[in-house]
């Protein structure tokens, strides 16, 4: 790849585009009232909130509008039979390029618009849709891939809800280029391009005239793997920056949680965790602007020459990077990045230690405006997001007010935890929407794993 063309990937997503049409709501002066920036980078200002979520280009993907039986076919023949998951609604989706910001910057984005099929006058509680990770660049975008990528949310919108899935930022599925490598498990990026995409969802509805009404007084934030990441975010930001939105409730499937425990884990335990923190820092060094280069925290010698390497392979493929896939941990890491995990001292490790706070919900800046009850689904056996080390963040969140349930997929991988407890992570979001209080003995429970195929309830 050319280095004109990696340093161009590296930069901000700032393709932003006049000619949107402002179907958003808003104050032209209404700007949110959040912190930005930190780590020794340059702060910014927020770009007033009228026309965020505005929508640049829309199309219907017909291939995409699928029949409530075509659907129930599927999730049965996944199942090995009949699935607990009953399928109430046919759909019809839309690529949608949309306005959102990013660092002071009006810039643009994509999503899946995916909605309930139905004649009459229907309103939907409105589903933000986080996606797992699948990629840095425009060419990984799940509104790029297809019926494979549009999966979760084609599901979820057939369960009864109005499904807004940003591709998020750097992964613009279709339309002019993003300009910039996809800002990896940032959360003002990921949370604010994610609220937009929900906004980007209501005005499409009115554009379209269509019979399907997103409500935004019954938000849900729910995703897996990153897309938990996602959804936990989305709900911390979504006081700060989209007041008209009220969360109900947020389902977090294998989520990164506690960025910082789950950076000192895998910079000690070789694994899946250890090369998402090199790939994270790639993405995130640029993106907050801190301090340094990359070759303070990854490898620069022969024979991987990981900090030169890794960029370049991230920016041309989704999956395959050759730099960090068998290496061991001092091949991918500076020695003294290693020491100073190894004594513990997270600190030590300025501004990269920095950028995994940022990512620590327990101790964020980021007010949380409500109190909606949470979801989090971990897998006994995840070697990606280590459930050892993501139990224990959550008492940290129990201490800051969040009322959370959790459950644990016994013998699980990072993937079969989320799809096992598919349908009860659909009826907790339902019974939450009808008002149904989580028990009281529950809440903020650490419970033991249990088999997540036999898990029903509300």
């Amino acid at each position: 790849m050319p280095l004109h063309t990696l340093a161009l990937l590296l930069a901000a997503c700032t393709s932003g585009d006049d000619t949107a049409e402002d179907t958003s709501g808003g104050t032209p002066d209404e700007v949110p009232d959040l912190p930005t920036g930190g780590c020794g980078g340059p702060g910014w200002s927020w770009v007033p909130l009228a026309g965020m979520g505005a929508i640049v280009a829309a199309e219907e993907d017909e291939g995409l509008h699928l029949t409530a039986a075509f659907i129930q076919s599927i999730v049965d023949a996944m199942a090995g039979g009949a699935s607990p998951l009953e399928i109430r609604y046919g759909v019809r989706t839309w690529r949608v390029r949309y306005v959102t910001q990013d660092r002071g910057v009006a810039t643009e984005a994509t999503l899946l618009a995916v909605l309930p099929d139905v004649t009459e006058t229907t309103s939907f509680p409105a589903v933000m849709w986080g996606h797992g990770t699948s990629g840095f660049t425009d060419a990984c975008a799940p509104s790029a891939a297809g019926f494979e990528g549009a999966a979760g949310p084609l599901l979820v919108a057939s369960l009864g809800f109005a499904v807004a899935a940003p591709d998020y930022l750097g992964m613009a599925g279709f339309g002019e280029p993003s300009g910039c490598l996809h800002p990896y498990l940032v959360p003002e990026a990921t949370a604010v391009a994610s609220l937009d995409a929900v906004r980007a969802l209501t005005a499409l509805a009115t554009q379209e005239g269509t019979p399907a009404v997103p409500d935004l007084d019954r938000l849900v934030p729910w995703g897996a793997s990153e897309g938990g990441f996602a959804a936990l975010w989305t709900d911390r930001y979504a006081g700060g920056y989209a007041p008209e939105m009220t969360v109900v409730a947020t389902v977090a499937a294998v989520p990164p949680l506690g960025l910082t425990a789950l950076a000192a884990w895998g910079l000690t335990h070789l694994g899946q965790t250890s090369r998402s923190i090199a790939a994270a820092a790639v993405t995130q060094h640029p993106w907050y602007g801190g301090p340094g280069g990359l070759a303070d925290l990854l490898t620069d010698a022969p024979p991987r020459y990981v900090a030169s390497t890794l960029p370049a392979e991230m920016a041309e493929t989704c999956s395959d990077f050759p730099s960090i896939a068998d290496a061991g941990l001092e091949e991918i890491f500076q020695p003294a990045v290693l020491a100073a995990a190894e004594a513990g001292d997270m600190d030590a490790l300025q501004p990269w230690g920095c950028y995994q706070a940022q990512g620590d919900l327990a101790s964020s800046a980021i007010p949380r405006g409500g109190d909606a009850p949470v979801l989090v689904i971990l897998s006994e056996l995840d070697t990606w997001v280590v459930s050892d080390v993501v139990r224990g963040e959550l008492p940290l969140l129990c201490d800051e007010g969040y009322v959370i349930e959790h459950i644990e997929c016994a013998g699980a991988s990072h993937s079969e935890g989320a799809i096992q407890s598919l349908p009860y992570q659909a009826d907790w979001a339902r019974a939450r929407l009808e008002g149904d209080p989580l028990d009281p003995g529950i809440v903020c429970t650490i419970t033991e794993p249990q088999d997540c195929t036999e898990l029903r309830g509300r």
